[in-house]
Formats: C-alpha cells, sequence, structure tokens
C-alpha cells in the first residue's frame, strides 16, 4: 500500500479560534481596565482578549501586562461594559511564544486553535488575524483594534498563522 505524505518542517499553517461556549474561558471578576481569570501562565502581556458571551460581548482589548490571573488592559482605553462573572473571554495568545515555555494548543476538533490559561502545546503562532463583516482579514495591531465593539454582531473570527515547532525533523519529542 502506498501514500502521498507531505514531509515539509518549514510549513506555516492558518488555524481559526474556536469560540464555541465550550471552549472560553469564565470571567471571575473584572473592573474596567483588568479582567481577572482562573491561573494563568504569566506571560500573556501582547495578547488579546475577547469578551465572548455574557456581560460586555462583543469587545476586543489589548493586554497590556498580566500576572497569572489578572489581565490588565492597555492604557489607551478601557472596557466599555465592563465584563463580571457572567461574561465569558477568548485568549488570543501574542506572537512568538515560544513552544518550551509553553505554546498554542489545538481545540479537541484537532482544526482550530484553543483558548486555554494555561496552554504548553508544541505550536509556535507567528501572527494573529482578525475578520469580521467591516473587517477584512487583517493583522491584529494594538493602535487599530483594541477596544472594538459588538464584534459579536459583526460574524468575528479569529486566526493565527501557525507553526507546528515539533515535527519529524525537529522538535521535543523526536529530538529524544
Amino acid at each position: 500500500m502506498f501514500a502521498k505524505v507531505l514531509l515539509g518542517a518549514n510549513i506555516v499553517w492558518e488555524a481559526d479560534y474556536d469560540l464555541t461556549a465550550a471552549n472560553d474561558i469564565n470571567v471571575s471578576s473584572s473592573t474596567s481596565t483588568a479582567t481577572t481569570l482562573g491561573t494563568s501562565d504569566d506571560d500573556l502581556e501582547g495578547s488579546w482578549i475577547y469578551v465572548n458571551s455574557g456581560t460586555g460581548i462583543g469587545q476586543l482589548g489589548y493586554i497590556g501586562a498580566a500576572s497569572t490571573t489578572v489581565m490588565t488592559l492597555d492604557t489607551t482605553a478601557a472596557w466599555t461594559t465592563t465584563p463580571d462573572a457572567t461574561s465569558d473571554v477568548i485568549i488570543i495568545r501574542h506572537p512568538w511564544r515560544h513552544a518550551g515555555g509553553g505554546g498554542k494548543d489545538l481545540a479537541a476538533d484537532f482544526i482550530t486553535l484553543l483558548s486555554d490559561e494555561d496552554e504548553t502545546g508544541e505550536i509556535l503562532v507567528l501572527e494573529n488575524y482578525i475578520r469580521a463583516a467591516t473587517i477584512s482579514d487583517t493583522p491584529l495591531r494594538p493602535r487599530a483594534h483594541h477596544m472594538l465593539q459588538n464584534l459579536n454582531n459583526k460574524q468575528v473570527a479569529f486566526s493565527s498563522k501557525i507553526y507546528f515547532t515539533d515535527n519529524i525533523f525537529n522538535g521535543a519529542t523526536t529530538m529524544a
């Protein structure tokens, strides 16, 4: 039996974030400038937080500072509607987070990207993108996209260009 196999260590893929309720993150509490989640890794500065459901739905914020639980927004704008414990969010991790310190994970469907507080996957994010009914597919930029509103009414989607760091030619499990 024969099959074609794609062997390319330098292939860049694009994957959408899974925005289903099963994969979003519960908000513990929030102020107009900071949102508290469960315990996260301490490297989320430069990431994005999108309110996926509940109070404040449809808002997108750029994370200027982060601890293991508190995501503080960029100082240029606060939440217009402060999320609360009824809100759920998606974290869009900043590019170039090395997988050795915790890279992206795929969702259970192995097609979309997971949003989780503490990820440990072997996927490196190269660039993050946003697209909506009023926004063409474009890289996420703080000065252009921080504190956009009502994205839930504009068929918003987020994606990332990704690179699998653990592959047949390179990676933690193949180098052992």
